[in-house]
């Protein structure tokens, strides 16, 4: 890893702002050192106007070469000159090491801007060219700069730079809207001597002689002045081009997505979240199009050649990466809230979903959850939206799920749209969801930003929690507690067994390290642990946790914040009812690694409980564990108790009366971020409880239950043949939870991915068909016509079409088989939750014909969701020129860069291609960077080798990426490595225990650390 913390002079180029100048370096030899002088004295002291100098140069020229004597003496001095010029740059060049001057860098390189330049307002005025795919643009930037160095930093990255000029001004002379983006002629302007460009950095140190002077002289305020110009790429960063099929033409608009670090690809920027400013947009386009922007549109002034210059509001103060810019063609719904004159929200807000025009029939359900979600929000935080409207744009080509621009949120397709006639039970929810999650963002991230990336959790595991408190509240048919323990809770603490977890609050400052913070520690675990604060903030019926965030949100408006902020604010609020010392008692669960796992057991009537980390693998040289503050909730024979007893001991003993001792569940509502390993004794209790009455045990405590029973055999703390034999009562007794089912099946996949080569995988599949056709095939009804089902039974209806084709039930791979016939020709007949596993069914057990069909539906379909669906199916096939077929799509154009994820999943699931798609993807590694963000790369290769198991696979991997930790996030990296080397040491402990199971054999207890009474 490079030390970005202190960067040599050896790893910067100096760029001239003179083109010309540029041109000439470029073929000169000195041009290839990394280190060049331009320097050039710009004196104004004279008071020349350009035009006379340019007069009395070209008067002068004539004189000295009106004669051929003349001119043969000019050329002599000037090729002199030329010699002297280059043995002086040369020298000066080689001296130039980091020295220091007067106890001072000689020149700026710290990873981060200097702290006394500040951005106080942004005039960017951007030409955008849709036919050329271009833009250029001029940002005129007021700044407030208190220290009298002779230099400006600032961000920008794969920009031109074409002009430089600061200038003076009085505070006075400060307009709150900017009316021009040219400097005043009536005071001084400065032209930089010279611009150097940090590669490692990407940011510009740009120096200008005279601003020491200036600011001695009583100057603080200054505009800045850059002319810039790039091109709009694919990249899915900075200012890029996105394109969809309308009426037989293709139509292009350009997007920006800036978060973490990207807006300096659209702008020279002060590009770190503390420097807030406020920000006038105006976009030059093209008149066929439209411009949106974060505030609401101030004018419009048509232009010559068929152009128009829209200008916006400006902006309250606000970070850089929530700046947005889109030029479109689409169409859009709208609707307006009226404010309350006597409650929180005191001026309206209009509400609108742009898509492109042939995707509107999907755009109602977003509109509506939107707002909804909007008025809960404003109450819950007590605080009003502070912007008069909201957009919420559908991108065709998206990075990211979507992103909280403030005021123009912007979107993938599939988590914006939802149409009910063609979307499933999924579908609805994930939009739900995320648009629940990046309205959030208006309030915690936009509003109130982090100081750094290192407090990014701030952001996103606070919007993730409120998301699905949002979704409880304002949609009743969801089941929002469950899908938060299934989706973020569960995948948090996966991430976070990981010997090689990161804590919350990380220390990241390479864009490749920040954009790889956007992970499951960030975004789940921050939601789990925030999940379990409130749990303990709740007092007498008051929500305490909720009027903390009332009082931070409220004290951090319009500026930064760190968790030590939260941390006091949320104290601040509970402490007249309950002393909870709240930055003691989440230290460790956000400045370190990991969470524990809690073991119980009964000694002479009492409940012990200790304490230690959990690791995800049977290393011995497990990371030293610590004492968390542990938030104690149980369920017995008796009830639930609820009284959050925190210990942060290594061992805690409690009391329970002898007539509740038939049961004891720990974390009984899901909430503790912990898991809990169970003796033998108190393990078979529950088991028995749950066979004799499926209801009795709490149904979050029961998901809990099942989850922490397949890690803990993953982790070799539980025989696997325990959790196999536990699942007996899904057999017995209906269950028509359809997020346990999920459970379930997520731990059994990940048994058959590491068996699926043993001798005994059939008697283990055949086991596994029985369990899904006694559970769920014949409860779950699977006939095509079957349109009106609830939220809960059609969520079912598609686990189980899904499970049971995956593990070969040949009755519904049939009945699927005969639904394809049917509707082959008319796929709106086919129900929406059996669409994606009819698919995939038939590309798995069919063979050209099918995949030749469903190839076809990917490419003509305009329905969003079945796209995503039939492109998912081109993973599954078996043949291996399909396979080859599928592979190449994502090098022939054929798959969006935002889509490349779904088909190389299925590839990697697919134990026919999971080789072939390894080898693929290492072969073709420079040409999926160059297309790629690191971070999703990263993922991918990671989606790939977790399904490794053998050794020489894992020797393939260590060794490609060897000499690549630098270009993707290494923790990711790393994380996979671990994840073959626990594959392959669980396939050898467990191996034996499972034929032993199937085979009919008694199970054997693990030897425990401790004895029940």
């Amino acid at each position: 890893m490079r030390n970005i913390n202190h960067i040599q002079l050896k790893d910067l180029e100096e760029v001239d702002i003179n083109e010309n100048a540029e041109e000439e370096l470029h073929e000169s030899k000195e041009y290839k050192k990394k280190f060049k002088s331009a320097d050039e004295d710009f004196d104004y002291s004279q008071g020349m106007s350009r035009s006379s100098l340019k007069n009395r140069f070209r008067n002068l020229l004539h004189t000295l070469t009106a004669t051929n004597t003349r001119k043969s003496v000019l050329l002599l001095i000037m090729a002199i000159s030329v010699i002297t010029f280059t043995i002086v740059i040369s020298t000066e060049t080689k001296s130039r090491e980091p020295v220091e001057q007067q106890g001072q860098p000689f020149v700026f390189t710290n990873n981060r801007l200097p702290t006394w330049i500040t951005p106080i307002q942004y005039l960017l005025n951007v030409n955008v060219d849709l036919n050329a795919f271009t833009f250029n643009g001029t940002n005129v930037i007021t700044l407030n700069i208190t220290k009298d160095d002779n230099f400006i930093v600032i961000h920008s990255e794969n920009l031109k730079i074409d002009t430089v000029e600061l200038q003076p001004i009085q505070l006075a002379d400060y307009q709150s809207y900017p009316r021009s983006t040219d400097l005043s002629y009536n005071q001084e302007i400065l032209i930089p001597d010279k611009i150097i460009y940090d590669t490692n950095n990407s940011y510009n140190i740009i120096y200008f002689k005279r601003l020491p002077q200036l600011i001695n002289d009583g100057n603080q305020y200054f505009n800045l002045k850059i002319a810039y110009h790039a091109n709009l790429t694919d990249s899915l960063r900075g200012l890029y081009r996105s394109h969809y099929s309308y009426e037989n033409e293709t139509k292009w608009l350009a997007i920006t997505q800036f978060e973490p670090t990207d807006a300096r690809a659209a702008m020279p920027c002060f590009d770190e979240p503390q420097l807030k400013a406020n920000w006038t947009i105006w976009l030059n386009i093209d008149q066929n199009y439209t411009a949106l922007s974060n505030m609401p549109e101030r004018s419009s002034q048509d232009l010559l050649m068929n152009r128009k210059l829209v200008k916006f509001e400006t902006t309250p103060v606000m970070s850089s990466y929530l700046v947005c810019m889109i030029v479109h063609q689409f169409d859009h719904i709208e609707l307006t809230v009226n404010g309350d004159k006597n409650g929180i929200q005191k001026s309206p807000i209009t509400f609108r979903v742009w898509s492109a025009p042939y995707l509107m029939d999907s755009a109602q359900y977003a509109l509506e959850i939107a707002k909804n979600s909007t008025l809960f929000y404003i109450k819950y935080f007590g605080i009003a939206y502070p912007l008069p409207k909201m957009d919420l744009v559908a991108i065709p080509d998206f990075a990211a799920g979507a992103m909280e621009n403030w005021g123009c949120i912007t979107f993938r397709q599939t988590d914006l749209l939802y149409d009910p006639q063609i979307a499933d039970v999924d579908n609805k929810a994930r939009v739900a969801e995320v648009v629940a999650h990046e309205i959030a963002h208006q309030w915690f991230g936009d509003l109130t930003t982090m100081v750094w990336w290192t407090d990014l959790w701030l952001n996103e595991g606070f919007s993730t929690f409120m998301s699905f408190k949002a979704m409880s509240a304002i949609i009743s048919e969801f089941n929002s507690n469950f899908d938060f323990i299934y989706e973020i809770k569960q995948t948090g603490m996966k991430m976070d067994g990981q010997i090689t977890t990161h804590p919350i609050s990380n220390n990241f400052t390479n864009p490749v390290d920040i954009e790889g913070a956007f992970d499951s520690i960030t975004y789940d675990k921050g939601a789990s642990i925030i999940s379990m604060l409130e749990s303990l903030m709740q007092v007498n019926g008051v929500d305490y946790f909720q009027i903390g965030i009332h009082n931070y949100l409220t004290k951090y408006s319009y500026s930064n914040a760190a968790t030590a902020d939260l941390w006091d604010s949320l104290y601040k609020a509970v402490k007249p009812v309950k002393d909870l010392n709240i930055a003691l008692i989440m230290k460790n669960w956000t400045s370190e690694p990991g969470f524990p796992y809690l073991s119980i057991t009964t000694i002479q009537s009492q409940y012990v409980i200790t304490q230690q980390r959990f690791i995800e693998s049977d290393e011995s040289n497990s990371p030293p564990s610590y004492n968390w503050y542990v938030p104690l909730t149980y369920q017995t024979q008796c009830g639930l108790v609820n009284n959050n007893t925190l210990f942060s001991t290594k061992t805690y003993h409690m009391n329970i009366q002898p007539q509740c001792h038939d049961l004891m569940l720990l974390n009984p509502m899901g909430k503790g971020f912990y898991r809990t390993q169970y003796s033998h004794y108190l393990y078979d209790l529950i088991i028995q409880n749950l066979k004799a009455n499926n209801t009795k045990v709490s149904p979050l405590g029961k998901l809990t239950f099942i989850d922490d029973s397949f890690h803990f055999v993953q982790a070799g703390l539980l025989k696997p043949s325990r959790i196999l034999t536990s699942l007996d009562y899904l057999r017995e007794k209906f269950e028509d939870n359809p997020v346990i089912w999920k459970t379930v099946i997520k731990g059994l996949n990940y048994f058959t991915d590491r068996v699926y080569a043993e001798e005994y995988y059939q008697l283990y599949e055949n086991y596994i068909q029985n369990i899904i056709q006694q559970g769920l095939v014949n409860n779950v009804p699977i006939d095509n016509n079957n349109h009106n089902l609830t939220y809960n039974m059609a969520s079912l209806q598609k686990i189980t079409v899904a499970t049971a084709a995956t593990y070969n039930n040949q009755q519904i791979i049939t009945q699927l088989y005969q639904i394809w016939l049917l509707c082959r020709d008319n796929v709106s007949l086919i129900q929406n939750e059996l669409r994606g596993a009819m698919y995939r069914s038939i590309v798995k057990n069919g063979g050209e014909e099918e995949y030749n069909w469903v190839y076809k539906r990917y490419k003509s379909t305009n329905s969003i969701n079945e796209r995503i669906d039939a492109l998912r199916a081109l993973g599954n096939p078996k043949t291996i020129y399909l396979i080859y077929r599928s592979l190449n799509m994502l090098l022939n154009n054929e798959v969006r860069f935002q889509d490349f994820g779904d088909l190389i999943s299925q590839l990697s699931y697919n134990p026919y291609a999971i080789d072939k798609t390894w080898r693929f993807m290492r072969d073709n590694f420079h040409y999926f960077k160059d297309k790629l963000l690191p971070a999703d790369l990263a993922k991918y290769y990671q989606i790939i080798g977790n399904n490794f198991n053998s050794e020489g696979l894992l020797n393939e991997y260590e060794a490609f990426f060897k000499d690549k930790m630098t270009l993707l996030p290494s923790s990711t990296i790393k994380n996979t490595i671990e994840a073959i080397k626990n594959n392959i040491a669980w396939i050898k402990t467990n191996s034996n225990d499972i034929q032993n199971f199937l085979n009919g054999n008694p199970v054997v207890d693990d030897e425990l650390k401790y004895n029940d009474e």
